[in-house]
């Protein structure tokens, strides 16, 4: 749409009587499909990571939490880039979510899983319908 808009005023030809009537629509209609593309490549990725790691249930990989928040902690695995996420009733007993810091605390042990940390976690779980992958902290 750009170029075309270009093309006329570097002409210094007068833009046709329609083609700003439209333009608002066609920008909306341009960037509905943008998004639409992001989300069909953003998908396409997360089958592949799936269809990668399904096999290597069980295995470890080093790993950062990218976000800490009740429900458990979204980790990006270092090798592949995957994202996955650990539930909170998968950690071990003791540990509470503190919203004012983003973290996990255990006070009996003293241990913290806070946002930007590396851990080793265990790949638990592949889902091809909802494209999640299951993490738990190794």
């Amino acid at each position: 749409m750009v170029h075309r808009l270009l093309k006329y005023l570097l002409a210094s030809d007068p833009l046709p009587d329609n083609m700003e009537a439209q333009l608002d629509g066609i920008c909306a209609h341009a960037s509905e499909r943008e998004r639409e593309s992001d989300r069909a490549s953003a998908e396409a990725t997360a089958l592949k990571f799936c269809e990668y790691l399904e096999p290597r249930c069980g295995e470890s990989f080093w790993a950062v939490i990218t976000s800490v928040n009740s429900y458990g902690m979204a980790i990006r695995e270092d090798s592949t880039t995957a994202d996955g996420f650990i539930r909170v009733e998968d950690m071990e007993r003791g540990f509470f979510y503190d919203p004012a810091s983003y973290r996990y605390h255990n006070p009996e042990t003293g241990k913290s899983f806070r946002l930007g940390q590396p851990l080793r976690v265990t790949l638990t779980g592949v889902d091809r319908q909802s494209l999640r992958l299951q993490f738990v902290v190794a």
